[in-house]
């Protein structure tokens, strides 16, 4: 994708920023996932995170899936923060009511919209 933005570029295609789909699995946030967003804002575009969810692989959650989950909002938020060019991060299943793609849940809020406590804590409260 960073080869398409500089060939797009170098034909002087008007490029302001890039979009990155961020589903993610908990526990398995990459560990360059910072260094990924910072190689696309070196390009001179704005990066924004685009359906963040971090989901589990199963139902129901543990408690310690749970603190995982919320350990891995935070670093992918903390991710963007670091980051100047990152202009925003938007949360993708805002209710893990449904599941998708017959995966288990990773959205905002869990099933009667109650807050899912990862993202309580990283939106401060703000949910």
């Amino acid at each position: 994708m960073k080869t398409l933005v500089q060939e797009l570029q170098a034909a002087r295609v008007p490029i302001d920023g890039v979009g990155i789909q961020s589903h993610l699995i908990v526990g398995q946030v990459p560990a360059t996932f910072q260094q990924n967003l910072e190689e696309f804002a070196a390009l001179g575009v704005e990066v924004a995170l685009t359906e963040l969810d971090i989901r589990f692989e199963a139902l129901p959650p543990t408690a310690a899936g749970v603190a995982q989950q919320k350990a891995d909002y935070e670093a992918v938020v903390a991710a963007c923060n670091a980051v100047p060019r990152c202009v925003g991060v938007t949360v993708w299943d805002f209710t893990d009511k449904v599941r998708r793609r017959g995966v288990a849940a990773g959205g905002a809020m869990r099933g009667l919209c109650v807050p899912v406590e990862a993202v309580t804590d990283v939106s401060g409260g703000a949910l």
